[in-house]
């Protein structure tokens, strides 16, 4: 299995996975954007373009945000933040 098709694998699994998406699944699901030179993304009903989840993630990064965290949770925080 190639990386690309191991990422395509995970994307599915997040996809159909019967718990919510984390920051970790937004990270693999954005990888697999760029890979593919998709444009945007939907994980769990959030639609995404792809330039701004690069942004999304640095953010997450920079705040030492864990991969396990929900990833609703954390965009429900930002929001609430403005």
């Amino acid at each position: 299995m190639t990386p690309l098709e191991a990422l395509h694998q995970l994307a599915r699994r997040c996809d159909e996975a019967d718990r919510p998406a984390t920051v970790a699944d937004l990270r693999a699901r954005y990888n697999l954007a760029v890979e593919g030179g998709e444009e945007s993304f939907t994980i769990e009903g959030l639609e995404f373009l792809t330039s701004y989840a690069k942004y999304v993630l640095q953010l997450f990064d920079y705040q030492g945000v864990p991969a396990s965290d929900l990833l609703r949770d954390r965009i429900r925080d930002e929001e609430e933040g403005e």
